[in-house]
């Protein structure tokens, strides 16, 4: 059994596009990259926005709960598309490298690291992340990477993992 990932299907127009747009929000500075996060969410900008914003409910904010519910079904859904067996394979890029990392973390040391790719989330839910701070972020990853675990074996996953897994955002 050899996995081999096949990088072809990443070469449509769509995904070229939206490599390009992620690699030039990644490289932005910090307040360039808030400007235009304010304008893609329609946040005001300037006094006079603000002003006239301020007493309608367009802006939409996202609690904990919410975003940890996005977060776990953005991830749940991604898919990737690996060789098996000389054979194409769709697969659940996440609940894969759940299974492939399910015996090693309850005996690791340090703590696994479970590895969220930044090119799998929306813009919104990487932009909610990137506002807050170091331990909010760590929570919510490690609560929508919970309900993947929790899926595969509940018990499991509270008795052996919890305490030894870590949640890493990567590009």
């Amino acid at each position: 059994m050899s996995y081999k990932i096949n990088s072809n299907y990443n070469l449509n127009l769509q995904n070229l596009k939206h490599n390009q747009t992620r690699n030039y929000i990644l490289n932005l500075n910090e307040i360039d990259f808030w400007n235009l996060i304010n304008k893609r969410l329609g946040f005001p900008t300037s006094a006079n926005e603000i002003e006239r914003v301020r007493d309608t409910s367009d802006i939409e904010y996202w609690t904990i709960a919410h975003l940890t519910g996005e977060l776990f079904l953005q991830l749940a859904k991604t898919k990737e598309i690996i060789n098996y067996n000389g054979k194409q394979v769709s697969i659940y890029k996440y609940y894969h490298q759940a299974l492939r990392k399910w015996k090693w973390i309850p005996i690791s040391k340090p703590k696994a690291k479970f590895i969220i790719n930044i090119s799998d989330l929306t813009c919104r839910i990487y932009c909610e992340l990137r506002s807050l701070d170091k331990h909010t972020a760590q929570y919510i990853l490690k609560e929508a990477i919970k309900r993947i675990f929790e899926n595969i074996d509940f018990k499991f996953y509270h008795e052996h993992i919890e305490d030894n897994l870590e949640v890493v955002l990567e590009d």
